[in-house]
């Protein structure tokens, strides 16, 4: 009977044991876990993910929206939009884009024009909605002629559509800009350090249209006969003479990036202009 009590107690003591050695296991993972996720959260602070949030909460109340940030500029909209005392400037900015909007744009002195506006031949810059407008019998062309055409005018509509683009900054943003100067406004904000050489860029691609894609779509328009890509082909030969400018405008467009960020950021005379 002693011996039969013995071995109990000796059961008992191992499951005891057991038991201890369980919960010194989970103490230490326990342990484990905590330094493992200590450590996790010192990582997090050298994480590109938090440096960038770090750096969004350092952007001034003037930033825009325009990088995915929708929390209002309170301090810019107060300086705009006040209800309350007005600043003076601001109402003469104002209202001088006002004028703008009411009456368009006065054409710029003579000694901004050669340099600021570029021409072009009306109507020239033109172009019809689908190449099967042009193309005679389109319908009994092959299918990979067709896609071909397709293609083709795909690439005309593209060089449009830029130089249009390019127009606009010209004839619109610049062509404001500079009249801004002519009253005082924006005198800090150059053109070319928005835009670096943007007229040349636009004065490249004109030449390009009216030399080389203008006469395929006159031909195509006399004749009705599909587009020959050839004649792409050869004024494409000509693009590194006839782009060097691009060497420039690469070369500045990060500097031209940071010009424009640092005035919206800080000049609410420069916001309301890109609000205009």
């Amino acid at each position: 009977g002693e011996a039969e009590v013995e071995g109990e107690g000796a059961r008992d003591k191992e499951k005891e044991r057991e038991k201890q050695k369980q919960a010194d296991a989970v103490d230490g993972r326990w342990a484990a876990g905590r330094a493992v996720n200590h450590k996790g959260e010192k990582h997090r602070f050298r994480t590109v993910g938090y440096q960038k949030s770090r750096v969004h909460k350092k952007i001034p109340e003037f930033a825009t929206q325009r990088q995915g940030m929708s929390k209002p500029r309170t301090a810019l909209h107060n300086v705009l939009f006040s209800q309350g005392d007005k600043i003076p400037e601001l109402e003469a900015l104002r209202d001088r884009l006002g004028s703008f909007s009411m009456l368009g744009l006065p054409r710029l002195p003579e000694q901004l024009r050669s340099h600021w506006e570029v021409g072009g031949v009306k109507g020239e810059e033109t172009l019809e909605y689908s190449w099967t407008n042009i193309v005679h019998n389109h319908t009994s062309l092959s299918r990979s002629c067709r896609l071909q055409q397709e293609a083709l005018w795909e690439l005309i509509q593209t060089e449009l559509n830029y130089l249009r683009s390019l127009r606009v900054i010209t004839d619109l943003v610049i062509a404001a800009l500079l009249n801004l100067h002519q009253s005082g406004f924006l005198l800090d904000v150059r053109p070319d350090f928005l835009f670096s050489n943007v007229p040349s860029l636009l004065r490249a691609h004109c030449q390009f249209w009216q030399e080389v894609i203008l006469p395929l779509l006159q031909e195509v328009r006399s004749t009705g006969r599909p587009l020959d890509p050839l004649r792409l082909w050869r004024g494409f030969k000509t693009f590194s003479s006839r782009f060097q400018c691009y060497m420039q405008y690469c070369s500045e467009e990060e500097a031209l990036g940071e010009f424009t960020r640092s005035q919206t950021s800080s000049n609410p005379h420069f916001h309301m202009f890109l609000t205009w």
